[in-house]
């Protein structure tokens, strides 16, 4: 695995580095967690989430290191200060070997879903597949392959997972939901990766009155929704128009409505943090 971080300088164990040319070399059995974190006009959006999220990954994997919040926020901010960028997708990473921890975080390449996207929405395809420890947010090469694979040279915008009992659980890089009369459905906490953006789209729900139920989805009964998204740091709340050969309307009022929810969430959490960098 080759160094993922574009610009000038990415940070290695608190210190700056530069991207080219690399020194860092990944251990061939290292296990990474890692975290990527969306940064609009220099804040790194819900990232008290983001923290936490890595915080619980590592217990999750038994993993004796703690998060110092405050230290990473200072790094992330001097991030920005070195490669004078205030947008774009950072990641963060702790890799364990041989009972070595390595801090690493930089910019990395991004995706964003296209104006089109969000007004026709994209195509969604199956994948007969599961994440280890899905609760924990582990970078696992070989599902990132497969995914890779569907992918590449197709118009296809995600891959969604499907259990061995024939049930939806989560996006390979988002989480998933459905609706029907009004209702929101998502998989169960317990068969997918706490996803930030999902953990916001669930606040806005139970603040805006929106019935949500976490439950399981069967692919074989996709057909009895009316509409679905998938939800993740890049795409945001980006509507399906297709999941194989099954259509659903892209339009759909309670897509549109929390579209529009989110987006004001995230314009209210860049006003009440446009501070904190400064600071640094």
């Amino acid at each position: 695995m080759n160094l993922p971080f574009i610009h000038k300088y990415y940070i290695l164990n608190f210190k700056p580095e530069p991207v080219e040319p690399a020194t860092f070399i990944y251990p061939s059995d290292a296990v990474i967690i890692y975290e990527i974190i969306r940064v609009i006009d220099g804040v790194f959006l819900f990232l008290e989430d983001h923290l936490n999220r890595l915080q619980n990954s590592l217990l999750l994997t038994k993993l004796p290191v703690s998060v110092n919040e405050k230290e990473i926020l200072q790094q992330l901010c001097l991030l920005l200060k070195y490669n004078r960028c205030s947008l774009g997708n950072v990641r963060i990473e702790l890799i364990f070997h041989d009972g070595q921890t390595e801090f690493l975080a930089g910019f990395v390449p991004h995706s964003y879903p296209s104006p089109e996207q969000y007004l026709k929405g994209i195509k969604v395809v199956p994948l007969h597949s599961v994440r280890k420890n899905p609760n924990a947010k582990i970078f696992q090469q070989e599902l990132r392959q497969k995914v890779e694979n569907i992918l590449s040279g197709r118009d296809i915008y995600e891959v969604i997972l499907i259990n061995e009992e024939g049930m939806i659980t989560e996006g390979s890089k988002s989480n998933f939901f459905a609706i029907r009369e009004g209702k929101l459905f998502t998989p169960p906490l317990q068969q997918v990766l706490p996803g930030v953006t999902r953990r916001q789209i669930l606040a806005m729900a139970a603040e805006h009155g929106i019935p949500v139920s976490e439950e399981p989805i069967y692919l074989k009964q996709i057909d009895h929704y009316e509409a679905m998204f998938i939800s993740g740091t890049s795409p945001k709340i980006l509507p399906v128009a297709e999941f194989g050969t099954s259509k659903f309307d892209p339009q759909h009022p309670e897509i549109v409505q929390l579209r529009q929810l989110f987006d004001q969430r995230i314009d209210h959490y860049i006003l009440s943090h446009k501070h904190i960098c400064k600071e640094f």
